[in-house]
Formats: C-alpha cells, structure tokens, sequence
C-alpha cells in the first residue's frame, strides 16, 4: 500500500523474500529498486520488462 501525500509504502509486501536475491529481503522496496527494468503485476514480485515491446 502507497501513501501519495507522503509518498512512501505505508505497508510491506505480504510475501517474504527470496534469500538468494537482497533486494527482495526489504519489504518496501518497489520493482527490485529499478522500476524502469520491472513491474509488480501482483504486488508481491517483480518481473522483467526487457525483451517486451
């Protein structure tokens, strides 16, 4: 959940993370920290955009 006036996530993913992958440990990080490379379809994980057009 993304506050906007404050802009922050004012909740933590709900699925914990993969111990071989850190970014995904942080509970508020969005997309792996690049969301120009990745989306968050579900809310809980993060896929590649490359390759699609």
């Amino acid at each position: 959940m993304y506050n906007s006036t404050d802009r922050e996530f004012i909740q933590k993913d709900p699925k914990a993370g993969n111990v071989y992958e850190t970014l995904t440990q942080n509970g508020y990080i969005y997309c792996g920290d690049n969301p120009l490379y990745y989306i968050d379809p579900d809310g809980c994980s993060y896929i590649s955009t490359l390759g699609n057009a």
